[in-house]
């Protein structure tokens, strides 16, 4: 569930390195590897997120559009009416970046002003109340952002000054603020930490520090906090023995990161094998509290979580998948879930991937974009509503 702009952290970290090719490793000045992303779609999609029941892209020089499930606003059209085809998104022509929950989306303009809309039940938009809006309106605080993620009924951010803020749903200590009091306004996370990125799962968040550790708050009872216990934590505590992260991804009761070299580490619940390590539950690794390493055949550039399954994109561009897999999520033309990752089934090489509920998509070089998995509501884009065990392209407006 993790932004795009989200990705930034990886470029910012790569400024004291030698300039590199596209999709290959660069060597920085301290001898170790450095997993390079590639430059973004400058036509077509330049973005795209997927959530449980609908799904957004923002097309280059043209603005944001939704399609999917509408029932509370979540297209930002201004209607309730569910749509198979691409709408699009009222006064979103300057967004930059976008994310998606089950019931509300958000976006980033290019000042770096956030924006929300659809459900607002227990303050999810963070415009200071909790009614639902079908157009997006402006998340409350004057706060400037450079990365964003929403979960489930609470969206987190980092400001310009890498402080984390969370609003919403607060009942397992999402927020991170201390306390278990939902907020319909953004609540600064507790601790005073610097971070780069941010994900939010569906009630733990996660986030990236500037030193490259990585912190999680909120729900625990699968270990998708990593700090090696089952708690609750509604103040932000360090995942256990691993640093040097870039990138941070959440899904619904687990947490995987990118480290700088390529490496993908996962922990919390493992049912569907959502770890990606070879051993899935149940059993003794029904969930892990501690981090595990992903199975990934090649070096990683980006990373994403749906609800119970994980993707990377590798730095050849393909797209790997792992964990549950009953919709076809993985993407591998076949149902049952993987305790490995593996290789979405398609020849096209992506520079962008995203995930949702039982979703993933891929964005191509050339701004074309292709999703696969759950299909029930037309979150996938492609004008129906038929899963997919393949990928298959995203229609343009």
């Amino acid at each position: 569930m993790m932004l795009p702009s989200d990705l930034r952290p990886v470029i910012r970290s790569l400024r004291r390195c030698a300039p590199a090719a596209l999709l290959s490793l660069a060597a920085c000045a301290d001898g170790g590897p450095t997993s390079v992303l590639p430059p973004g779609p400058t036509s077509g999609y330049a973005a795209l997120a997927i959530g449980i029941h609908h799904g957004c892209g923002i097309l280059a020089g043209e603005g944001a559009f939704c399609w999917g499930l509408n029932v509370a606003g979540e297209l930002g059209d201004g209607s309730r009416n569910t749509s198979l085809s691409p709408v699009r998104v009222a006064g979103g022509s300057d967004f930059v970046a976008l994310t998606l929950a089950g019931g509300h989306s958000c976006a980033l303009s290019s000042n770096g002003q956030a924006w929300c809309w659809g459900s607002g039940a227990r303050g999810a938009l963070g415009v200071g109340d909790t009614a639902d809006r079908a157009a997006p309106g402006p998340v409350a605080g004057g706060l400037t952002f450079r990365a964003l993620d929403a979960g489930g009924a609470f969206t987190c951010g980092v400001d310009s000054s890498g402080a984390a803020w969370c609003w919403g749903a607060n009942s397992q200590g999402q927020l991170g603020d201390g306390t278990r009091t939902d907020s319909a306004v953004p609540v600064r996370v507790a601790g005073g930490g610097r971070y780069v990125a941010i994900a939010a799962g569906a009630a733990h968040a996660c986030a990236v520090e500037s030193s490259g550790g990585a912190r999680c708050w909120g729900a625990n009872g699968h270990g998708e906090l990593g700090d090696g216990t089952t708690e609750n934590r509604d103040e932000p505590v360090a995942v256990r023995d691993r640093d040097g992260f870039v990138g941070i991804a959440v899904g619904a009761s687990h947490s995987c990161a990118l480290a700088a070299a390529g490496s993908v580490w996962c922990w919390g619940e493992n049912v569907a094998g959502q770890l990606g390590d070879g051993q899935p539950g149940p059993g003794p690794h029904i969930f892990r509290a501690e981090p595990v390493r992903a199975a990934m055949p090649v070096p990683a550039v980006q990373i994403d979580a749906g609800t119970g399954h994980t993707c990377a994109l590798g730095t050849e561009g393909s797209a790997y998948c792992w964990g549950w897999n009953v919709d076809g999520q993985i993407g591998d033309g076949e149902i049952g879930n993987r305790s490995i990752p593996s290789k979405v089934a398609t020849t096209e090489r992506f520079v962008r991937l995203t995930a949702g509920l039982a979703a993933g998509c891929g964005i191509r070089e050339d701004g074309r974009a292709w999703c696969w998995g759950r299909n029930e509501d037309g979150e996938l884009g492609d004008g129906a509503g038929a899963h997919h065990q393949f990928p298959a392209p995203v229609q343009l407006p």
